[in-house]
């Protein structure tokens, strides 16, 4: 940044700083739950008592987590587990909270 008009601003000096960031709405989700993540990223997402296979992008990845910025909703219920085997239109059957294994995106 160009130092101020006066020249107030020396070398050495320590400043804070915030940086305005606006993102859209975006979902957070498990990575496990995210099939083909490096080629073609893909979930199944939960509707009703069907699963749907939806192509999806990834935004931020943080260890176990991963961004999604387009293709589910935060809120939307998803496969975490047992995903590799399942196909678009089967039913499935929610059982309830699993906690921190639940798959509700956030």
């Amino acid at each position: 940044m160009p130092n101020t008009a006066d020249q107030r601003v020396h070398p050495g000096y320590e400043a804070y700083v915030q940086v305005p960031y606006r993102s859209g709405v975006a979902a957070v989700v498990r990575r496990m739950a995210v099939l083909n993540l490096d080629l073609s990223p893909s979930m199944f997402v939960v509707q009703g008592d069907e699963v749907q296979l939806r192509q999806v992008q990834v935004g931020a990845e943080d260890g176990s987590d991963v961004q999604i910025v387009s293709g589910i909703r935060p809120g939307e219920q998803y496969v975490l587990v047992g995903n590799e085997n399942l196909a678009s239109g089967e039913r499935v059957r929610v059982t309830g909270d699993l906690g921190p294994l639940g798959g509700k995106s956030g």
